[in-house]
């Protein structure tokens, strides 16, 4: 399972897997924004981060409550995404959720003309006060794992503006959109 692809290949991945969005020009991006789609071959991934002291992880269950104001607290927009359709993977410190991500299942889609099932973390979010501990990271590595686990072939990053980030998990870059900042 390949891990490199060319812009030409990124570009048929994302109309594969995201049909909508869109592979040619800027609109709606903002002056100085980047989007970046990602892809990572699940075929070998191990999770490379340490455990981390006092903060566990699992799927949410229960009142929704707690969970829509972590999210609604992180990028209000993103509350009608947590709807219940989809599992929610949280980090928690004692029985307060810290950190977020949706595991979506995308489906079958073709990869460069090998049918495959990819799946993919979304909506990932740390609450400002647990930032910069490595919690969201390790979330998505895990839920990355999680994936591989129940058979997926790729996991996939749709719209992030950090690419770095999700680069230290192995995600590839596959498609880019950005407009410079004015000056």
């Amino acid at each position: 399972m390949r891990n490199e692809w060319t812009e030409a290949e990124g570009r048929k991945i994302v109309e594969a897997v995201f049909p909508r969005v869109p592979t040619r020009g800027t609109d709606g991006l903002a002056p100085g924004k980047r989007e970046d789609e990602m892809l990572l071959a699940l075929e070998g991934y191990t999770d490379p981060l340490p455990a981390l002291d006092g903060v566990t992880f699992g799927f949410y269950s229960g009142d929704p409550a707690p969970l829509l104001a972590a999210v609604s607290e992180v990028e209000p927009g993103w509350a009608k995404y947590y709807d219940g359709r989809e599992p929610a993977f949280c980090g928690f410190v004692g029985e307060t959720v810290v950190s977020f991500c949706l595991l979506s299942d995308f489906g079958e889609r073709e990869i460069l003309g090998v049918k495959s099932r990819v799946g993919g973390t979304g909506c990932v979010g740390t609450l400002p006060a647990y930032r910069r501990r490595g919690i969201g990271l390790k979330m998505v590595s895990l839920g990355t794992l999680i994936l591989k686990e129940r058979g997926f072939d790729y996991s996939y990053i749709h719209d992030t503006g950090v690419p770095d980030w999700y680069a230290k998990l192995g995600y590839k870059t596959i498609f880019k959109r950005e407009i410079p900042a004015e000056n």
